[in-house]
């Protein structure tokens, strides 16, 4: 799990970088947000069909207002400190925690939506497969 300067537990991920494939974006961004290498396949089990409430797209090139935001699990080797780029969320802590622990401080935050994906990725993680 990740938190934010502003004390809030948080999901790994971003927007990708014009023409950047979503494989090498989870990859730069589990650097960035984690200080993690991917090492084993990711496998995406879901996306969500997102309708943003901005006036402007957060970068020229990102599709707006309707865009797309994958799900999905893969392990992770921490290898590092979050590179915490200027343009990005502020990460002030990086920790491994079983899923009950990472279930229940979402809970707490009232992130509902991040408790219940957490679940489902575990789930299919331990059946072996990616729901898709």
């Amino acid at each position: 799990m990740i938190r934010l300067d502003n004390g809030r537990w948080e999901l790994p991920g971003g927007t990708l970088e014009k023409g950047e494939p979503h494989r090498d974006g989870l990859r730069r961004e589990l650097r960035e947000e984690l200080g993690a290498e991917l090492v084993s396949d990711y496998q995406v089990f879901g996306y969500f069909d997102c309708i943003s409430s901005a006036p402007a797209p957060y970068r020229p090139y990102i599709p707006h207002p309707r865009f797309r935001r994958l799900v999905g699990h893969g392990e992770v080797e921490l290898v590092g400190m979050p590179l915490n780029p200027p343009d990005g969320e502020r990460v002030v802590l990086v920790e491994p925690v079983p899923i009950d622990e990472a279930v229940r401080r979402f809970l707490d935050g009232g992130r509902l939506e991040l408790a219940e994906l957490y679940r489902l990725g575990h789930a299919l993680r331990r059946l072996g497969g990616s729901g898709a």
